[in-house]
């Protein structure tokens, strides 16, 4: 019988071939990966802006656009009941009109990069630990304006608006005992005079400076 002659199987694909599909495979492919993963971060930080935004329209009420069922109640003067031994209470603003100026231009320098807190009692910022020569000290004394780390609300800084009367000496002496009570907690404080106008570079430089220095 003829000897059978055998049968040469030659693959389709060369493994040289089916490395450069490997390849080809992956140089179209990941771009498209790559824009897809773009595209799902974009997604997020569009839906984190209107997150954002949404929640400061409802928080927020322009000055000016109070809803139309609100109705201001005015109080002349609020009378305790007979176990506060008569005592009366009247209203007053949070500021001065001069404290209120500062404190719109103010604002504007902070946003972004401070929360501020008006009239913040300086018992709040130090701890006495129980010491009633201490407590005295502080007790009724408050500050202007504290800033405070927006994450954090450490006090970072305190800015007070300073008008004429801070020129007496007995004043003097006591934003002295004032300042002196803040350094040994670590906080600086920044004096403004009162003025008919601000610049807020100015003063965004003052704060910049008086922070460095701490």
């Amino acid at each position: 019988m003829p000897e059978q002659q055998g049968l040469e199987i030659t693959p389709i694909i060369e493994p040289s071939d089916m490395i450069g599909i490997f390849v080809s495979a992956i140089v179209i492919a990941a771009p498209i990966l790559i824009l897809m993963a773009l595209l799902v971060l974009l997604k997020k930080w569009v839906d984190k802006k209107l997150g954002a935004l949404t929640t400061r329209k409802q928080n927020k009420i322009p000055l000016g656009k109070w809803p139309s069922d609100w109705k201001p109640q005015t109080v002349d003067r609020f009378e305790e009941n007979a176990s506060s031994a008569g005592l009366t209470f009247y209203p007053r603003n949070i500021f001065t009109a001069a404290e209120f100026k500062f404190f719109l231009v103010l604002q504007n320098v902070c946003r972004n990069y401070f929360y501020i807190i008006p009239k913040m009692g300086l018992w709040a910022l130090v701890d006495h630990h129980d010491n009633v020569t201490a407590w005295n000290k502080i007790s009724r004394k408050h500050l202007d304006f504290t800033l405070c780390h927006p994450q954090t609300m450490k006090p970072l800084l305190v800015i007070e608006l300073d008008d004429s009367s801070h020129r007496q000496y007995k004043q003097q002496q006591r934003d002295a005992e004032k300042d002196a009570i803040l350094a040994e907690v670590g906080v600086p404080v920044l004096r403004i005079p009162v003025a008919r106008q601000y610049d807020e570079g100015a003063i965004k430089n003052l704060i910049s400076r008086k922070m460095k220095r701490n």
